[in-house]
């Protein structure tokens, strides 16, 4: 009877020392705790978004890319003054044109032969001249800015007198017919060229000529210098999957505006659905064996520990279920929503 007993009760404690030891498996997928907003440096017109929803970005990595303003020259001319490098604010002037035509013809209508004709003047236009004293200077020109009875003549070539006065023709023989008006002579000054926001990049060099409508320099909008040198990129500052794009190609983009949002790598977690009943068999601290199910030929296996057991259940078609958390390090090969396995060792 006594040795029934004993026998009893070792069974008991071998059964029961078998289920304490035992492990214990949960299924989970890998999620993201948290997020990172990567915002535009620089402000303007969108031009191109490079990446979407489910992409890997890299610190670094361009991401957009927001349309730069060209200034163009506006004659031609050398360039002279250089007073801003790229980086720089760009202010009302960046650098001057010194035109190639030396001098400028101040001129109006008031002496023009009578006819309808010969009141309006056009810009663009060439026009020939000769002065006012003898007719001995003569000189060719072209008409670079008209308002009201007023306009500017460019000298392109001839030759004429600083301050002497001249008559103004259209017709290349000076007939009188054809006279649209008189001026003075005079230097031409250096024109004044500026921008907006910051220099982005610099494309001439002192004394170098230029023809109209060469592109002298690009501006940005940007808060800093080192921004204003990324040339209008918008590189994402996290590595990590892309969550979402909230910008868009022809958007105009303000300065700190969000681009994309990113969840970082090491915000990846594992969350596992813990069933009411099996609450006792997982704690926080515990480590835990994760198995994730990449092919048919093996396993990725790694460590991790659980962080946080959710006091809040869902339910579920087994009853009231609540979610662990668990932190790890994570493989290149693993991906946001695998599934995974998660083994808890049992007590000794």
């Amino acid at each position: 009877m006594r040795s029934k007993a004993w026998l009893s009760i070792c069974l008991c404690i071998l059964c029961l020392t078998g289920a304490a030891g035992a492990e214990v498996a949960f299924s989970g997928v890998v999620a993201a705790r948290e997020s990172a907003a990567v915002t535009s440096p620089i402000g303007g017109s969108v031009e191109t978004v490079l990446v979407r929803a489910g992409d890997w970005v890299e610190a670094g990595e361009t991401v957009a890319r927001v349309a730069v303003t060209g200034v163009y020259a506006p004659t031609d001319g050398a360039v002279r003054g250089l007073a801003a490098e790229a980086g720089d604010s760009a202010g009302e002037t960046v650098l001057s044109i010194a035109p190639l035509s030396k001098y400028t013809v101040n001129a109006d209508i008031s002496d023009a032969y009578d006819s309808a004709a010969n009141k309006y003047v056009t810009v663009g236009e060439t026009v020939y001249m000769e002065c006012a004293r003898d007719g001995s200077h003569v000189a060719v020109g072209r008409v670079v800015k008209a308002e009201g009875s007023k306009y500017t003549v460019e000298v392109t070539g001839g030759e004429l007198y600083m301050e002497e006065t001249v008559y103004i023709y259209r017709d290349e023989d000076h007939s009188s017919a054809s006279r649209i008006g008189s001026g003075t002579v005079s230097r031409t000054a250096e024109l004044a060229v500026g921008g907006t926001g910051r220099v982005a990049e610099i494309y001439v060099h002192e004394g170098e000529t230029v023809e109209r409508g060469q592109l002298l320099f690009t501006c940005v909008e940007a808060a800093t210098v080192e921004d204003a040198l990324c040339g209008g990129e918008v590189r994402s500052t996290a590595s990590g999957v892309v969550a979402s794009v909230a910008a868009q190609a022809g958007q105009r983009l303000e300065v700190g505006a969000t681009v994309l949002t990113v969840y970082p790598r090491e915000g990846f977690c594992v969350e596992l659905t813990v069933e009411e009943a099996d609450l006792g068999q997982i704690a926080v601290g515990d480590a835990v064996r994760l198995t994730f199910d990449l092919d048919a030929e093996g396993d990725l296996t790694c460590q991790g520990t659980v962080t946080e057991i959710s006091y809040l259940s869902e339910s579920t078609d087994a009853g009231a279920a609540y979610t662990a958390y668990v932190e790890f390090d994570v493989p290149e090969a693993v991906r946001l929503g695998m599934t995974v396995t998660a083994t808890v060792a049992g007590d000794e």
